[in-house]
Formats: C-alpha cells, structure tokens, sequence
C-alpha cells in the first residue's frame, strides 16, 4: 500500500450499478430460457416417464381378434381405445370411454381429428388397421386432456427450476461484483489498522470506481497531512530538548561566574584594579542573561497565533541605508568592509519596521560575530516584479556544514568558540519574515560567500491580506 503511482481512474458508481443491473437482467433472461428448457426435459423424462408419442408402434399395441389388444400403453397415458368398422361404428371399446358417441362420420372424425376445431378436452390418435378378411378398420387412441393436471405440473417444475438456477446464477455473480467493492474497501480498512498502528506511511493504491476512489484519494491526503505533522511534532519536540538542553548550558554558564565573582567580592579582600575586572564580568555576563532571556520571550511571543504586526508602509530603500547608518560603527571597530548596492527609487512596503529591524541586525551581528577582520559586508536591495528581495552576505568563514540543514532552528551558533550567542537570532529572523508572509533562506555562490536572501511582498500584496 506504499506505492504512490498515479492509479487508473475508473467510472462513476452509478454506471458500475447500472452495468451490474444489466447483467443482472441479462442473467434473468437466460434463467428464464434455461429454467423452460429443463421444465420441458423434466417433464417428458420424469413425469412422462420419457416416452414420446411419435416413437410408437401401433403394430405393437393393436392386435386381432381385439379382445387381444395390448393396454399397456392406456396405464402410462391415459385415455381408452376404440376399434371402427368399415362403416365408423364402434364395435369394440378397451379401457374406461369417457364419452357417448358410437358412431363417426369422415366429416365427425376429421374435425376431431383437428385441434383447432375440436372443443372437446380430448386428443384423438387414429390409425388405420385390418379387420378380418383384410377389410379396413379405425383404431382410435382417445387421450382426455387434464389441462390442470398438466398445467399444475407444469408451473411448478417450472418454479422450482427457476429458483434453483436463479439463485444460483445471483450468488456466483454475486462473489465477482461484490468482490470489486470488496476490495478497495479490504484495502481502506487495512491502511486504517496500520494508522492506528502510528503507521502513517501508508498509502492506498488500488483501482476503483470513481466516489471509491475519491476515498482513497482523501485518504492518501489525510496520511500525508498525519505524517506531516507526525514530523513536525518530532522535530518540534527534539527542538525542545535541544532548547533545554542549551538552555541549562547557556545559563548555568553565566550564572556561575556571576556568583563566582560575586563571592569573591563579597568574602574576599579584592584590589580596587581587580574589583573593576570582575564588576566587568559581573556585568557583561548580566548583560547576556538579559538578552538571552529578552529572545527567549520573543521567541516565545512569536509562536502564538495572535501575533499583532504594527505594520506601516515604508520606503526600504531608506530604511535600510538607515539601518547601515547604524551598524557601520561595529563593522568599522571590528576592521571589516562594507559594500552597499542600494537603489535610489522608492520602493514601498507595509511591514513591521521594528521586527524587521530585528531581522536585518540579527543576520549582520552575526557576520560580525562570526567573522575575522578583513572580510566585506554587502547588502543589496532590488524589486521582482511583485517582490523585494534583500540579500545580505559576506566572505568569511562559511556556514558549518554540520548546521546548515537546521540554520533557523533554536539555539543553532555557526562557531563553537563564538561567546555569549544565544543562537536564537535566526530563529526569531525566520518568524518574523514568516509572519510577513516572506521568506529567509540561506544561500551560498560559487566563492563560498554566506548570503541569506529575504524575499518579502511589495506593499500592495500586503495590502490584500
């Protein structure tokens, strides 16, 4: 159930049912000319014992003298005989007559003889004969018709028949079209147990009619949402143990110089020169709890839903030469160049200009931070058609390679002997942008050059949110 190739699409339900009720009236029809055909062979095997009456031999039953005649004929299908002289007068009667007449004429006995015009239940047999002296003598075979006897036997052979076939036909048929329900319907109650089993890997693959299908489709849909956040919890739950574990690091580490120092100050008989060094790591250490536990709140306040962006338009051009304005001092004390390629045309924008300052001074801290003098700073502005994107970047060390998959996550530092970094910035940077409905990726050209590229809406496109 893991294969996730494109699967066939088949017809709607209702053509599948309407099809079936076509086979299903297809089947009673030949139920209906099979059941009649086994009536008629029942009929004349079993009830009629299989004789036919064309098969006999008159020869064999008629006989002279007539007292002599063989009745064995009489006791399988009924009726009586009689024996006409020359002159169509009865003269001689075997087994229970039925009737009065004793006397035929050729007219009488050929309208008898036909069925159209004979009224009478009876079935005339004639057949000529030899009397004594070779004259010529009438032997008649007269057979009462029971219609209700016969028609009795008759619907019910036929019923039986019919009922017998046309179960059966129903219950094969029955196993084939219920077994193409059957089994896109085996496979969702499959793919259900294994979800159940925190298997959210699965996936239905199986041809199927087209609402069925849909089911399957919503399925595979909902697994992959499952999955998805599955993930995302995972990631978000060892983010947590991350953060804790960095967290009891980053401030047992603060903590106990603070107290150290402050001990020495307190129980100890400290120089004046020495009282000012360890007041300065006193104070620097605060100064890093402080803005530790200032990110751990912003970070924090970013993760609720119910964020409010003071948003106004700006002119990003010159915010951002502003923003340089500002941080030229640190990039020119740390002996590192700056190159700015901004243009001069106003390009509007309906942000956050504090949260998005926040962003721009997390990204150029740390290449100060993370970065030896010499290196050169450059940021870059351009519009993108419905888009500005902001890139800023530097030639110095480089991303680890070990961090660069996980870059925005919490407490991830480029430098293992970088100090007093939270390793929050990035984080914060990518919620921030996130919530301005933009992006913050890293990228990285062909001379190694660290470059993250903020690609934010033009103030219209803000305007429709």
């Amino acid at each position: 159930m893991k294969n996730r190739s494109r699967v066939k699409e088949k017809r709607p339900l209702n053509t599948f049912l309407f099809k079936n009720y076509l086979v299903i009236s297809g089947l009673l029809a030949g139920v209906l000319l099979l059941a009649l055909l086994i009536t008629d062979f029942i009929l004349d095997a079993v009830v009629f014992n299989g004789l036919k009456l064309e098969e006999i031999n008159i020869e064999d039953i008629y006989a002279y003298p007539i007292e002599t005649i063989d009745t064995d004929v009489l006791d399988t299908y009924g009726g009586w005989f009689e024996v006409l002289d020359e002159n169509l007068q009865v003269i001689f009667v075997k087994g229970d007559k039925q009737d009065g007449i004793y006397q035929y004429t050729n007219q009488m006995l050929f309208q008898k003889m036909n069925l159209l015009e004979n009224n009478e239940n009876i079935i005339y047999h004639a057949y000529e004969v030899s009397g004594p002296n070779q004259s010529h003598y009438i032997f008649l075979w007269k057979q009462p018709l029971n219609l209700t006897n016969y028609s009795v036997k008759l619907l019910v052979t036929f019923i039986i028949v019919f009922t017998i076939l046309l179960f059966t036909a129903l219950y094969f048929y029955s196993l084939f079209s219920v077994r193409q329900i059957k089994r896109p319907l085996s496979n969702i109650i499959r793919g259900i147990k294994e979800m159940e089993k925190d298997n959210y890997k699965v996936r239905l693959n199986f041809n199927a009619e087209k609402e069925i299908a849909e089911i399957r489709d919503a399925f595979n849909k909902m697994a992959a949402k499952i999955e998805d956040s599955d993930t995302e919890k995972q990631r978000i739950e060892e983010a947590k143990k991350r953060m804790l574990l960095h967290l009891s690091h980053d401030l047992k580490t603060p903590i106990t110089s603070i107290y150290g120092f402050s001990k020495l100050l307190y129980e100890e008989n400290i120089k004046v020169d020495n009282q000012r060094k360890y007041l300065k790591y006193i104070h620097d250490k605060s100064v890093y709890l402080n803005e530790l536990i200032h990110d751990l709140f912003e970070l924090a306040h970013l993760d609720e839903k119910a964020v409010v962006l003071r948003k106004q338009a700006i002119n990003v051009t010159d915010w951002l030469r502003q923003i340089m304005i500002e941080m030229y001092t640190d990039i020119e004390d740390k002996g590192m160049n700056l190159e700015i390629n901004i243009p001069e045309e106003i390009i509007d924008l309906h942000v956050d200009a504090m949260k998005m300052k926040r962003v721009m001074t997390n990204i150029l801290n740390n290449s100060i931070k993370h970065n030896d003098s010499g290196i050169t700073i450059r940021v870059e502005c351009k519009k993108d058609h419905d888009k500005v994107i902001i890139k800023i970047s530097d030639n110095g060390a480089g991303i680890d390679e070990a961090i660069k998959d996980n870059l925005f996550d919490d407490f991830i530092m480029g430098h293992e002997n970088t100090k007093d970094s939270s390793g929050l910035g990035l984080a914060i940077s990518k919620k921030i942008v996130n919530l301005h409905n933009g992006s913050i990726i890293l990228e990285e050209d062909e001379e190694k050059h660290t470059t993250f590229k903020i690609t934010l809406p033009l103030y219209e496109e803000n305007l429709k949110m």
